[in-house]
């Protein structure tokens, strides 16, 4: 004890150089390791870590791209109802009907409801022998002739050779007195008709017409080209008819064709 009592400063002064001889052994690390820490924060801080960004969509820029290369275009025509208001009507029966196209009045309007073909048809109706030689009687009925007088069967007396306004009797096939067939010919287009006994020659070379006019709920029967019609308070000339279509001229000369079974 007395050693320590004479001793203690000498003593405590090499606890406390001892102590500074391991921090100053200690300094070097915690040093190097807290310049390591500062290298990493400035290294996060300078070269962060930047994920790679996700590829880019282009689809909406080349949508509005595409929009704008389409020019706008405005419809001011008659399905704009702004400037074009729908206009009603209404029927003979006073129901009302609404005109949105054009084509619900007027000929447009027009249904053709069937056609009925018109004939003209030839008929060897009977042969005759005198001192004049063999003569042939030759029926012509011409239903499509503008003229209804003209429409009714009518009889000719021809020899072979012999012509009318109509056809040539241009040959016959069998016994001159009892022939099978006579051979005709249509004299405005040449066309050879060969008509037996039995076996009249029937062409096809005009149509009736039924038709139907739905907003004054008219009907017209067995109409022909030439005929007249008066509907919306204008009137109509049937300049055609077809089998499947009838064509209608107004008073200023502009025509519609109107086809049976399309809507109206």
């Amino acid at each position: 004890m007395d050693l320590i009592k004479k001793h203690w400063e000498k003593i405590l002064l090499g606890v406390v150089l001892v102590g500074l001889a391991g921090v100053a052994l200690w300094l070097p690390f915690k040093i190097g390791a807290e310049k390591q820490g500062l290298q990493e924060v400035r290294d996060r801080l300078l070269a962060p870590r930047v994920e790679e960004l996700p590829p880019l969509s282009f689809t909406e820029a080349e949508a509005l791209l595409v929009r704008a290369q389409t020019p706008l275009v405005l419809d001011f025509g008659t399905g704009h109802r702004l400037f074009n208001p729908v206009l009603w009507q209404k029927r003979s029966d006073g129901a009302p009907f609404k005109v949105e196209t054009g084509r619900e009045v007027g000929p447009a309007a027009v249904v053709p409801v069937k056609t009925t073909p018109l004939f003209t048809i030839l008929t060897l109706d009977n042969v005759t022998t005198n001192e004049s030689g063999v003569r042939y009687a030759i029926g012509l009925e011409r239903q499509a002739a503008p003229r209804a007088a003209d429409r009714r069967k009518r009889q000719q007396f021809l020899s072979v050779g012999q012509k009318t306004e109509f056809f040539l009797l241009r040959a016959v096939r069998g016994p001159a007195a009892d022939p099978d067939a006579v051979v005709l010919e249509w004299n405005e287009t040449g066309e050879e008709m060969v008509v037996g006994r039995d076996r009249p020659f029937r062409r096809v070379d005009g149509h009736l017409a039924d038709l139907r006019y739905p907003p004054e709920n008219r009907l017209w029967s067995s109409r022909r080209v030439g005929d007249k019609l008066t509907f919306g308070g204008e009137e109509y000339n049937i300049v055609a008819i077809t089998e499947t279509e009838v064509v209608l001229s107004a008073r200023s000369g502009k025509k519609t064709t109107v086809r049976v079974g399309a809507a109206p």
